[in-house]
């Protein structure tokens, strides 16, 4: 009896061995991993180039392109965008006039009372020298407001300037009680406080980004507790949960002085690998599930399998468990290709700067290893990867049409998004059993929820599990009763 059941599994063996020398004997699987490499390779070359950095600036550059454009367009005439491109240009100016990187210019840009100020002073200069306003006595009170906020700047410390927000803002607080309509103020003063106590002078590095993150963060989180939970619909406990983790890291990260790790590193690569990799993971995965039943019947080979002496269930089982072999086949190339061209472009410092994130379960913060958080991604979207492919598969061998399997494999993987993003801004609980909605695990890691609601992590599970059986036994029945004589 053990030598039956291991003559078995010798022939499943050879069976899956067959499949695998057929699949790498096509042309077909060297084009896409060609491919694959030359994605990973301008994917390393586009995050060499600092590009995603210089977009992350160019948000004022186009703004100051588009308000310089209406200028040419508009000429000196007297429309109300030629006014307001010509204010725009001028307050920008003058608070680059202190330094492009000057704490001046922050509060300018990002200090309500100080943006405020400065726009109604340049308003009115910018209003006289372009003849709308004939007030000479009010031009030259604005062009001492001017100097006068010029010397107040130059003459202010930043750290007098926090003690002054300091007292306004709890000033502020103090009437927003009466109002109650204190989140806003309270995230303000907490960052505030965190400025002070770590010393972030203002200006546009990562550490005023992380203030920026935390107080917005901070505000929203503040602003659901003031709602009873009960009746938070599901994107709004979503929103809390996620608000409260970014408002735990940026906190993390200003405590410990963690820098912001560049965008051009193998550690930003890969812990946003599956953003990045899975369509062509993807395609690597549909185009073995979607051709390998589909092909032998198209090229008439599959008489010739049957005829060898192995049941269709095992020459079926054969070719469903080569497909899991190439999924993982596909994520390890693409896992090696970034290894090798990512390590020639950035080297492989980066990989040692922890991965921060939030546990909601304990409410605490984890740091660990990009490459281990990559492995607990891979884990978390192997569910998903696993049913494509089985899809993929199924549909291969029911239409025995490869062009059939992947289209409609595709367009159901894409437009997956569409029915995700449905199920979520209506709350239809109905939709909750569609496998889109339940293939994806990244979203339990570190003790997440699934933004949808009444689905948990058992729930998911059990839904993924019940697709992938009641699939393959449809597959397994049809081929069995598939008439192959006439093919």
């Amino acid at each position: 009896m053990y030598s039956l059941k291991r003559l078995e599994v010798i022939s499943l063996i050879n069976l899956i061995k067959n499949e695998l020398y057929k699949i790498f004997h096509k042309k077909g699987i060297y084009i896409v991993l060609l491919i694959t490499l030359l994605f990973t390779l301008l994917t390393n070359i586009i995050y060499n180039s600092n590009f995603l950095e210089e977009f992350d600036m160019e948000a004022d550059i186009e703004i100051e392109i588009y308000y310089t454009e209406t200028l040419e367009e508009a000429g000196e005439t007297d429309s109300e965008d030629y006014l307001s491109s010509k204010i725009y240009i001028a307050t920008h100016k003058y608070a680059e006039s202190f330094g492009k990187d000057s704490w001046q210019r922050y509060i300018l840009i990002n200090n309500l009372e100080y943006s405020t100020r400065l726009g109604e002073i340049i308003e009115r200069i910018t209003k006289y020298e372009l003849k709308r306003s004939n007030d000479k006595e009010d031009y030259e009170k604005a062009i001492k407001e001017k100097d006068a906020l010029t010397a107040e700047l130059n003459n202010m410390n930043w750290m007098e300037f926090l003690d002054e927000e300091i007292k306004n803002t709890q000033e502020e607080l103090k009437q927003a009680v009466e109002e109650n309509h204190t989140f806003m103020y309270q995230a303000k003063l907490e960052a505030l406080k965190l400025r002070k106590e770590h010393n972030i002078k203002y200006g546009f590095d990562e550490f005023n980004e992380y203030l920026e993150i935390y107080q917005s963060n901070r505000a929203t989180v503040l602003s659901y507790e003031q709602i009873d939970e009960n009746t938070l619909k599901q994107e709004e406990k979503t929103n809390k949960k996620e608000a409260i983790k970014e408002t735990e890291i940026s906190k993390y990260k200003i405590e410990n002085h963690i820098e912001k790790v560049s965008y051009g590193s193998n550690y930003y690569i890969f812990s946003n690998f599956y953003t990045e990799f899975f369509t062509m993971i993807l395609v690597i995965i549909v185009l073995v599930g979607g051709s390998i039943v589909s092909e032998e019947f198209s090229k008439g080979t599959i008489k010739l399998l049957l005829v060898k002496p192995y049941t269709r269930t095992k020459i079926l089982l054969s070719k469903f468990l080569t497909v899991l072999i190439m999924i993982l086949f596909a994520i390890i190339s693409v896992f090696i290709m970034q290894m090798i061209i990512g390590g020639i472009f950035f080297g492989y410092d980066s990989l040692s700067i922890p991965y921060v994130t939030y546990n909601m379960t304990t409410s605490s913060i984890e740091s660990i290893s990009v490459l281990r958080y990559f492995l607990l991604s891979t884990i978390a979207i192997l569910p998903q990867l696993i049913l494509i492919g089985t899809i993929a598969f199924a549909l291969s061998t029911i239409t025995t049409s490869t062009s059939l399997a992947n289209t409609l494999t595709i367009i159901g993987v894409f437009g997956s998004d569409i029915i995700n993003g449905i199920a979520q801004s209506f709350e239809m609980e109905w939709l909750k059993f569609f496998p889109t909605l339940n293939w994806d695990y990244n979203c339990y890691l570190f003790g997440g929820n699934s933004p949808y609601k009444g689905i948990t992590l058992p729930f998911s599970i059990s839904i993924c599990l019940i697709y992938f059986v009641v699939i393959l036994l449809i597959t397994f029945l049809v081929f069995k009763k598939k008439n192959i004589k006439n093919v």
